[in-house]
C-alpha cells in the first residue's frame, strides 16, 4: 500500500481507501470495553453468588469468543462495526 495523505492509501490493486479518524477508533474500542462491562455487570447481578465468579467469567469468556471470532471471519470488532470502521489487508 502507498500513503497519498494522511488519512488515504491506495491499495496494490489501485483501490483509494479513507483512514478511520482517531476519534472513530477510540469510540469502537469504547464500545468494546463498554459491551464486556456491561455484561459483566449483568452476570454479576443475574448470578450473585459471592463465593463462585465462574458464570461472570464464563459470560466474559463467550463475550470473548464472540469477538474472536467475529475478528477472524470479518475482520471487525463489535465496536468497529458499529463504527463502520474497516480492516484494509494489503
Amino acid at each position: 500500500m502507498m500513503p497519498i495523505k494522511n488519512t488515504e492509501w491506495i491499495t496494490e490493486d489501485g483501490v483509494h481507501h479513507t483512514l478511520a479518524s482517531p476519534g472513530k477508533r477510540i469510540i469502537a474500542a469504547a464500545i468494546n470495553f463498554g459491551l464486556a462491562y456491561i455484561l459483566w455487570t449483568l452476570a454479576v447481578f443475574i448470578f450473585p453468588e459471592e463465593d463462585n465468579p465462574t458464570m461472570p467469567l464464563a459470560t466474559l469468556a463467550v463475550y470473548g469468543f464472540i469477538q474472536v471470532w467475529l475478528m477472524s471471519a470479518k475482520g471487525q470488532s463489535v465496536g468497529k462495526y458499529l463504527m463502520k470502521i474497516k480492516v484494509i489487508d494489503k
